[in-house]
């Protein structure tokens, strides 16, 4: 019955007007394939914030950033947060939370498919073990921010380029 009524709620990072019209904006600005997969991607955001079990909204936290960070073949850890990190932006340290953030979401993702087990703690690097259930409320914040970059840059970005400029 979760996804029919749901009983939580994540609290997210409230948008000033200028902000969400830009966001709006942005989306409206899309073509496809990138209107499909921002679609798609807060599809999923959506449904991680009204999950109930820290497990379930890691899930679907992942499938939200591999829709609008993954280009293909590769090792999605490391691309997926290097590439959120690089959209959100920020400080160098802004940055360095962003990966290690995505780097233990992860590392919950890949606990959960792997071994079936959501572990109570995770290790973030630089760190130290965190409560898992920290780690996804943070990475909710991420996939928004993620989202929102995409938007404001009006679709997704050149990803070599971006990788090799850093903008």
């Amino acid at each position: 019955m979760e996804d029919v009524v749901p009983s939580y709620h994540t609290q997210l990072t409230a948008l000033t007007s200028s902000a969400s019209t830009a966001a709006v904006a942005g989306f409206l600005a899309l073509s496809n394939p990138p209107s499909a997969k921002v679609r798609l991607a807060l599809s999923r955001l959506n449904k991680a914030v009204r999950r109930p079990l820290h497990g379930d909204r890691a899930l679907d936290l992942s499938i939200a950033l591999e829709i609008l960070l993954v280009d293909g073949a590769g090792e999605n850890t490391f691309k997926v947060a290097l590439r959120a990190a690089l959209l959100v932006g920020g400080s160098t340290e802004d940055k360095l939370a962003v990966r290690r953030t995505v780097g233990a979401l992860y590392s919950i993702r890949s606990a959960l498919v792997h071994d079936g087990i959501l572990p109570s703690e995770i290790k973030v690097q630089g760190l130290g073990k965190r409560p898992s259930v920290e780690v996804v409320r943070e990475a909710t914040t991420v996939t928004a921010d993620v989202i929102r970059a995409v938007l404001v840059r009006g679709g997704i970005p050149d990803w070599q380029s971006l990788e090799l400029a850093g903008s």
